[in-house]
């Protein structure tokens, strides 16, 4: 009977985050959560609907199962790639920032000297 509560429980739990993620427009995220709701509660049900004499070795093996599956998500594994040092080499003229050019006012002086200095970013 827990190994059926458990499995309503995985259902209830990732039918609400389907429907939060529909409501957020996050459609893909909450057509994985509706696939989920509808495969992963089934071995919960499954084991607890089979014949009393097989009902606690099957349900241990699926809360193994569940852990494993539950170890493999949460510990982090090494990737394929390297992290890259994106740290800049050279020196940075904060000038050059978008943001900072958007406060120049033409026919000052700053923006003459800067745009002098620098015709192909006007």
């Amino acid at each position: 009977m827990a190994s059926i509560a458990v499995g309503a429980a995985v259902f209830l739990a990732l039918a609400y985050f389907a429907l939060v993620s529909w409501r957020e427009e996050e459609r893909r995220a909450a057509k994985r959560a509706a696939a989920l709701a509808l495969l992963l509660p089934w071995p919960y049900i499954g084991s607890g609907l089979i014949d009393l004499s097989l009902h606690t070795p099957l349900s241990l093996l699926v809360l193994g199962a569940s852990i494993f599956a539950a170890l493999l998500v949460w510990f982090p594994r090494r990737s394929a790639c390297d992290p890259v040092d994106d740290t800049p080499r050279a020196r940075i003229d904060e000038r050059d920032i978008m943001f900072s050019r958007n406060l120049l006012q033409p026919g000052t002086a700053r923006f003459d000297q800067y745009y002098t200095a620098n015709p192909e970013k006007r």
